[in-house]
């Protein structure tokens, strides 16, 4: 079974490109945390490098803007080719079918929002 989820910020703002018969292609690349400090204290981080089709490519991209926190589902793929100079080469690239906006992009000079908590009665907890 072929199937990932990623969450993370985008790096840049999502490109959209049409192929010669219009068909729409929106690229993108997940910046997402491995979970663990490198040696000088820092996040490791990878970058994913994405891509949505056709519709939902044209409605989806005008929202992901740099900063944006998504997650990100669908399969990994997997390609190779030769170069001019005779050299294999490959790449990767997950071919989302599912797209969650979780958080816009700050602005510089904003404050982190804090969440709202409202008080809950106990006798309204359900467990």
């Amino acid at each position: 079974m072929n199937n990932c989820i990623f969450s993370g910020r985008l790096t840049k703002q999502a490109e959209l490109q049409f192929t010669n018969s219009r068909k729409a292609k929106a690229t993108f690349t997940i910046a997402t945390k491995r979970g663990y400090k490198d040696a000088s204290g820092l996040d490791s981080v990878d970058y994913i490098p994405c891509q949505i089709w056709g519709k939902f490519a044209e409605s989806i991209h005008k929202y992901l803007r740099k900063g944006t926190y998504i997650s990100a589902s669908g399969q990994i793929n997997i390609s190779s080719y030769e170069d001019k100079d005779g050299n294999k080469r490959s790449w990767t690239v997950l071919n989302v079918s599912d797209l969650e906006l979780i958080a816009q992009p700050r602005k510089k000079d904003e404050e982190p929002s804090q969440p709202e908590f409202n008080e809950i009665p106990e006798d309204e907890v359900p467990f």
